[in-house]
């Protein structure tokens, strides 16, 4: 702890890890030689390094009550009371293991629910195991067998389910879910409530908490010990087998999945039939993309037609797509496909026994967690080949990024109270700052959220470290590949010049051949780039163009869609458009959708209370904040408002002063040069008030203009250079001036109808 201590303090910690058996440098230095030391002094590692690579809290330290290796989970006893942990591999059988658990209870009229993150994953194992899956409506009388996902379980009465069996399959991801997903965040303070009631309720009432997980580790096990509220010590069942040969994995070393797609491609001609899992569903190398550029590229087989199937949330959403029932019955209708395409809504749980994939594909972007990325690659369970490709570092850390989870907590706390103390001037509250809610809840979210900033900070490594710890034959396919050939072979040549004329041609043929299909690859890989680049955009103006085209909603109906499970594409299209004509206030364009998908919104928001900050940043913030202030279930640090903050910042850093449209600036300036050395300073401050990282600037390499433009961003806006001077100039006579194309997109008349908004809530509050 004490390099995490050094941290927080602003210092610059690396970390040395000794080879040998000397436990200090000293001994080290007497032992092994001061070069040897200096040797390991070189290699020393960043602390988020370090501690991404140690991979702290992915552990289960508790000593097992039942250690097996088992090929399959058949005739586990469980307890009847208490907390139950399995660890068991991916395939063994953990959710057949339930079946008998619920029948048992059911027998005895004991409640058996069953708690998931997924909607997908909780119907299917419902039907599995015998329990109902929850209707739309929470039915009035209650089953005693039900399952439902995190999401509603707020409209549980914990009392009701005395006794009874509580079921969290995959119960890392599920838990994560409850404590961080968007899905939860309107509820979440009710849904935690809930479900710290449930647990101790349960428990408290001699019933059994279930949790089992391929990954089960000590964060899982510790937060429900924390919710029963007493001592209990949970029964650990923990199966260590191990298949006897791994799956062969190709393992793609490039900078982006074109040459992994290229092989899918190939895969597909030759008529094997492929599973392809993704990380998103709309990305440029997401799963709907994907599948239009693999029927794109097979067009030209006239005599072969390719069936795919996207799997995803909007599909298997969709009124009267194949993807609708998919899932209930994916062992007999994945036959029919000769290409699936999923998104991590079949990332877990799902079992895939059939023999008919040949391959199983991989592209991840560091959208989810390289545990779920080993999930989503099990759930074909013949030990086929699979190909993957994974983004060299994921997407998104959370909070500050670090991977020591007393930080993130300190970070959520200091901006809560930097927030609420912004705020209590503005609206003369007078008050302490209200308790968060139960610590147990921030502490097992910041354990999660510096896990998974751990695995963001080397994806692909914990990725490819991952499938081998679970044993299986990783064969890296990496750029070097034809560079070192072609090392190699210059090397023969050079010997075999001297030696063996005829054996340096055909050498030099062999050369010119490598050259030859390395260009040949670079091209198709190049093409594939520039086609699944081109699909994304088609298919993004096409969803604009679709909203912009539907028809318009009233309230009553869209409520009524809102609350359907499924929807046609127009009914979609309707919800969104509505959604955004809540959201703006103006007529609906193409070009509006596709800019709010970018975060326009975002930036808006941001811009319109910087030039209005006076009139109405204090009325809204005060709406905002007394939420807070008046919810009696307090503030769940995560999901609380920083908004304030945000714009303070911003001021504070003298934004406002670069917002005049006919303002002509130069590096010279000196707010200019403040704003460059204030982002120095405090660039830690900034990346948590603001929320953006700012670069070491004191080498003097980076322009008061990047600075600006960083800031800029923020509301969609930058400065361009109008005039440059002379090159035996410095850039100190360049002329900069906001760009007027982005300062006039259409947002004053937005920000009309803002204004008259906003003013309506001052006359209601008045």
């Amino acid at each position: 702890h004490l390099g995490e201590l050094l941290q927080q303090s602003g210092c610059n910690v690396k970390v040395i890890r000794l080879p040998g058996i000397e436990k200090g440098v000293d001994d080290f230095i007497v032992a092994q030689g001061i070069d040897a030391f200096r040797a390991i002094y070189q290699q020393a590692l960043e602390l988020e390094v370090d501690l991404a690579q140690s991979k702290r809290h992915s552990e289960l330290s508790y000593p097992p009550n039942l250690a097996l290796e088992s090929r399959y989970l058949h005739g586990l006893e469980f307890p009847s009371i208490g907390i139950v942990g399995i660890k068991s591999a991916k395939g063994t059988g953990k959710t057949t293991a339930l079946i008998p658990v619920v029948a048992a209870a059911q027998a005895n009229n004991r409640p058996v629910l069953l708690l998931t993150h997924r909607i997908q994953l909780g119907r299917f194992l419902c039907q599995r195991i015998g329990v109902n899956w929850i209707n739309q409506q929470l039915p009035k009388q209650q089953s005693d067998s039900l399952g439902l996902c995190l999401d509603s379980m707020w409209k549980l009465n914990p009392n009701d389910w005395e006794g009874g069996v509580i079921i969290l399959d995959e119960v890392e991801q599920s838990l994560w879910h409850l404590l961080h997903s968007s899905t939860c965040k309107k509820k979440r303070l009710a849904i935690l409530k809930t479900f710290q009631h449930l647990i101790a309720r349960v428990i408290e009432t001699n019933g059994l908490v279930i949790a089992q997980d391929a990954d089960l580790s000590d964060i899982s096990i510790d937060y429900l010990k924390k919710l029963a509220d007493r001592e209990i010590e949970p029964w650990i069942a923990i199966n260590q087998w191990r298949a006897e040969r791994g799956w062969d994995v190709h393992f793609y070393d490039s900078p982006n999945p074109t040459a992994l797609i290229h092989q899918l491609e190939l895969d597909l001609r030759a008529g094997h039939k492929c599973y392809v899992t993704t990380d998103s569903r709309s990305g440029r190398y997401g799963s709907d993309t994907i599948d239009r550029y693999i029927q794109q590229a097979l067009k030209q087989l006239e005599d072969s037609y390719t069936k795919t199937l996207v799997v995803c949330s909007h599909t298997t959403n969709t009124t009267g797509h194949p993807a609708v029932d998919f899932v209930s019955s994916i062992n007999t209708q994945a036959p029919e496909y000769d290409a699936v395409f999923v998104t991590p809504t079949l990332g877990t749980g799902i079992s895939i026994d059939v023999k008919h994939f040949d391959r199983v594909y991989g592209i991840f972007q560091g959208v989810i967690p390289d545990t779920e990325v080993r999930q989503a690659l099990a759930r074909v369970r013949a030990n086929v080949p699979r190909y993957i490709w994974c983004a060299k570092r994921g997407m998104g850390t959370i909070g500050s990024g670090s991977n020591n989870y007393r930080s993130l907590a300190y970070w959520y706390q200091e901006n809560y109270k930097e927030n609420y103390a912004l705020m209590c001037p503005l609206t003369r509250i007078d008050v302490d700052l209200p308790f968060v809610f139960d610590p147990i809840h921030l502490r097992t979210w910041a354990k999660f959220a510096a896990r998974i900033n751990a695995s963001i900070t080397l994806y692909r490594d914990a990725v490819k470290a991952g499938l081998l710890g679970e044993g299986h034959q990783v064969h890296v396919i990496s750029e070097d590949r034809d560079r070192e050939s072609l090392q190699e072979l210059r090397t023969a040549l050079i010997q075999a010049t001297k030696t063996d004329p005829q054996k340096s041609m055909e050498i030099m043929r062999q050369i010119a051949d490598v050259h030859k299909e390395k260009s040949q690859r670079d091209r198709e890989y190049s093409l594939i780039g520039t086609q699944t680049k081109k699909i994304q955009q088609q298919v993004k103006n096409q969803a604009a163009q679709a909203v912009a085209a539907a028809p318009d909603l009233g309230h009553r109906d869209f409520q009524y869609l809102s609350n359907k499970r499924f929807l046609t594409d127009l009914e979609r299209a309707q919800v969104e458009k509505y959604t955004l004509q809540q959201r703006y206030g103006v007529t609906i364009t193409p070009e509006l959708k596709l800019k709010d998908d970018k975060g326009y919104y975002g930036q808006l928001l941001t811009h319109f209370y910087l030039l209005n900050h006076q009139q109405y940043l204090p009325q809204s913030i005060y709406l905002v904040w007394d939420r807070d202030l008046d919810r009696p279930d307090k503030v769940f640090l995560p999901d609380a408002n920083h908004h304030i903050l945000k714009i303070q910042g911003l001021l504070a850093l003298g934004n406002i002063n670069f917002l005049d449209p006919d303002r002509q600036l130069q590096i010279t300036d000196p707010d200019l040069i403040s704003l460059k050395r204030i982002s120095y300073l405090c660039s830690q401050h900034i990346k948590r008030a603001i929320g953006i990282d700012m670069p070491n600037y004191s080498n003097g390499e980076v322009s008061p203009i990047a600075v600006l433009n960083r800031l800029l961003n923020l509301l969609g806006l930058k400065v361009l250079p109008i005039s440059s001077g002379s090159k035996k100039q410095d850039k100190s006579t360049s002329i900069y001036q906001l760009d007027r194309s982005l300062l006039n997109d259409g947002r004053d008349e937005i920000f009309k109808v803002w204004q008259k908004q906003q003013s309506r809530e001052l006359l209601r509050s008045a």
